[in-house]
């Protein structure tokens, strides 16, 4: 009777090891997966990871300068249009109709790159860009992770309305001035006509004598006082982010879909996909582990081919991220965008998110394969035992 169950027995073998063989594939392939999607969630949807980024590009303090060279370079770009017959030079930068000055604070005054740098330097310190920024940063990531309440973005102004109406204003407006050229003989003479010196502006757009400058001080004062009153004590940047109340959408008295929700499954999903190649592997155990010694096999095999494959799967995807970005910052399409240094700074802000992902995809993966391969060296020592060597 054994002797007929016996070849029945081993096609049974045999069909289960033919069975388990592609699930052990696939289980090595869905724990690769597992380290990428992993990496992803944890990395790329935290805001440490641009916090960090932004600490290393030095953004805080090459901010103003940033975005003053930017200014200049767009400015460029537009009389390089011009003069190629590109653009009306009479059409104002935003496409809208010129408007003559109302008399408001700053109505008429043209700043330049290198003014806006001097502003920003003296109105936004450092530390308060970063508290700014990194709260924003918080917020931001908060709302993604609760899809049930709006998007709130709050930002305090406070700090810079006190710093805009203050001796800081002051001392930055006085500084913008002497920044100016000297003002001509005829430039003075408009001055002296104006008597009291109340101009539109409060400043002109030279740099008098310092006894005219005394004279501007009231003025001056007053204009920053009113500048800082017409600011906000707080904004709300996720407003515009906001999904239209029902009715009030384009689609009518349907509310629009919230992507939040969606990437709020998404991650769900990925959080619980472990579970994936784990059950595959416990498929695998009931179709061919008969053995402690089967079962450290057909388990560390797939986990340390997994790792291995991840780590592979790390360093060309490191290496084919950081050369898209690379390409798609210093093609033509950037250079008529970016001024050279903002491309470089967002070329070192995108290789530092890329580096952080990918450095936390292959610590996965090295992990996965020392346990991997710490399960097959234990299938060996096993083996060893049972076969007396030594």
């Amino acid at each position: 009777m054994s002797a007929i169950q016996e070849p029945s027995r081993r096609r049974t073998g045999c069909l289960a090891r033919a069975l388990a063989t592609p699930l052990a594939a696939l289980a090595s392939v869905a724990a690769t997966a597992v380290v990428v999607l992993l990496a992803a969630d944890l990395v790329l949807l935290s805001p440490d990871t641009y916090k960090t980024a932004l600490r290393e590009q030095r953004l805080y303090d090459r901010l103003p300068s940033l975005i003053g060279a930017q200014l200049d370079y767009l400015t460029e770009d537009r009389l390089r249009q011009i003069f190629a017959g590109q653009l009306d030079p009479d059409e104002p930068p935003d496409g809208e109709p010129a408007e003559p000055g109302d008399g408001s604070p700053g109505a008429g005054v043209r700043l330049t790159g290198g003014d806006v740098e001097l502003l920003l330097r003296g109105l936004a310190p450092p530390d308060w860009l970063r508290r700014t920024t990194e709260s924003a940063l918080d917020q931001a990531f908060a709302a993604l992770d609760s899809p049930e309440r709006p998007i709130e973005i709050r930002t305090s102004l406070v700090e810079l309305k006190q710093r805009l109406a203050g001796q800081a204003g002051v001392d930055t407006a006085l500084r913008l001035v002497e920044s100016w050229p000297p003002c001509t003989a005829e430039q003075l003479a408009g001055l002296d006509e104006e008597g009291d010196g109340s101009s539109p502006t409060g400043l002109p757009r030279c740099r008098p004598p310092e006894e005219t400058i005394a004279r501007f001080m009231p003025e001056l004062e007053r204009q920053l006082d009113s500048l800082a009153a017409t600011v906000d004590d707080e904004v709300d940047l996720g407003a515009s982010l906001r999904s239209p109340a029902p009715g009030e959408g384009p689609g009518g008295p349907e509310e629009s879909p919230d992507p939040r929700a969606l990437l709020s499954f998404a991650r769900t999903v990925v959080r619980l996909s472990w579970l994936l190649p784990l059950a595959l592997l416990l498929l695998v155990t009931a179709l061919v582990v008969r053995s402690r010694r089967s079962f450290l096999l057909w388990w560390g095999a797939p986990l340390f081919l997994a790792g291995f494959v991840a780590l592979g799967v790390a360093v060309v995807g490191r290496l084919a991220g950081i050369g898209a970005v690379e390409q798609a910052l210093s093609g033509d399409t950037a250079e008529t965008a970016l001024e050279p240094e903002v491309a470089e700074v967002a070329l070192g802000l995108a290789t530092s998110v890329l580096v952080a992902y990918w450095r936390a995809v292959a610590i996965g993966a090295v992990l996965l394969a020392v346990g991997g391969a710490t399960i097959l060296y234990g299938a060996r020592r096993l083996y060893r035992r049972e076969t007396g060597r030594t």
